[in-house]
């Protein structure tokens, strides 16, 4: 038997995301505080858009701000699970994406 895991709020961000009408899709507006409610679990699929809709990028500063306060509140290696690892390692690798916007971005 095999077991299948589901990252939630990965899939549900990326697909919300993808079907947006501010993706140039048909599909309903981008509810941006669903999103944000997501978690930092959901930082992955969000900044793989934001260069395309610029509303993503206060989520994705306050998803960066949140952990990094987590981060340093809790040092304590016993405590990550897996899915947090797998975040901090995404964010050591990718810690420059979260810049400013130019101010000329629509949004």
């Amino acid at each position: 038997m095999r077991t299948l895991l589901v990252h939630a709020p990965r899939l549900i961000a990326s697909c919300n995301v993808a079907h947006s009408r501010e993706n140039d899709v048909t599909g309903p507006r981008l509810d941006l505080q669903y999103l944000a409610s997501l978690g930092p679990q959901a930082l992955p699929p969000v900044e793989a858009s934001m260069n395309r809709i610029p509303a993503l990028w206060s989520i994705v500063w306050q998803y960066r701000h949140t952990h990094e306060n987590r981060r340093r509140r809790s040092e304590n290696w016993r405590a990550t699970d897996f899915r947090t690892w797998r975040l901090q390692r995404y964010l050591a690798n990718n810690s420059g994406i979260a810049q400013q916007p130019l101010g000329d971005d629509k949004g």
